[in-house]
């Protein structure tokens, strides 16, 4: 037998470029094969490419459950996903009504969003999907309620008070998230008790900072939006056109020291309104 001398043989340029193509066609259809079988590995590999990359057919991956939020513009649905069996909240945000500074708004959120998406203390996206009217953003669902709904809750049906280690409890974990925006540069500028949610029922250290619809970075030389934010929450600073381009952290502890007003009033039995 004649040994292979390793010199190319005529043939061999073609040969070789044809059984490389072949070869990498081959472990396509290998790779897209092995995912199909193994639906549950596919979604994690997806969920790798989230956020970089928009899905179009949500509905393949979610079934649609009940609302359970509104906006001016958008509605947050509960469903569940069909691999994982685990339910998620979807903000469904309507293409039709958006304008253009609307688009430039929800792309800065999207992207706020991607800085904190692994953080304890912020909403978490897990991806993103876009059909011809409507953008589709999938957040992890939080089984608790919002800061606003239990005071209110604790005020009128339950008639109880919160405790001063109750509202040491919910300043701690609230200032610690706000801590965490301002050390990556981002302002919140709309903190109040509806933005405020419990990722667990009842459990205030699990507070979770949510809605940057009205978010900014610290580095940016204009805002979208320079008034914004909530009467009885939201800086003066916001609202004084002259030092509009001066907006700092300072507004999201301005709006921390108002709900730590609130709360300090549940002490008392009064009303947080």
């Amino acid at each position: 037998m004649q040994l292979w001398d390793g010199q190319p043989k005529p043939t061999d340029s073609a040969d070789s470029s044809y059984m490389q193509v072949t070869s990498r066609k081959s472990s396509i259809v290998t790779i897209v094969l092995f995912f199909l079988s193994k639906k549950c590995l596919f979604l994690r590999f997806k969920e790798l490419l989230a956020c970089k990359v928009s899905f179009y057919n949500v509905y393949e991956f979610y079934d649609f459950k009940e609302q359970i939020g509104k906006g001016a513009s958008s509605r947050v649905v509960k469903a569940f996903c069909k691999f994982t069996h685990r339910f998620v909240a979807i903000k469904i945000i309507d293409k039709t009504t958006l304008k253009p500074l609307n688009y430039a708004s929800l792309e800065q959120e999207i992207e706020i969003l991607l800085k904190v998406k692994d953080s304890i203390y912020c909403s978490q996206i897990i991806e993103i999907y876009q059909s011809q009217y409507a953008f589709y953003i999938v957040m992890r669902l939080l089984s608790g309620q919002s800061l606003s709904t239990y005071l209110e809750n604790q005020q009128g049906e339950v008639q109880k008070k919160l405790t001063s280690k109750q509202i040491l409890q919910i300043m701690r974990r609230l200032l610690e998230g706000v801590n965490y925006l301002h050390s990556v540069g981002i302002i919140h500028r709309d903190i109040k008790p509806d933005n405020l949610m419990l990722a667990e029922q009842d459990n205030f250290d699990t507070i979770t900072l949510i809605d940057f619809g009205l978010s900014t970075f610290t580095k940016i030389n204009r805002y979208l939006f320079y008034k914004c934010g909530t009467p009885g929450y939201v800086a003066p600073e916001i609202l004084n056109s002259a030092v509009r381009n001066q907006q700092s952290e300072s507004c999201d502890i301005f709006s921390c020291g108002c709900i730590f007003y609130r709360l300090e009033k549940c002490i008392q039995g009064q009303n947080i309104r």
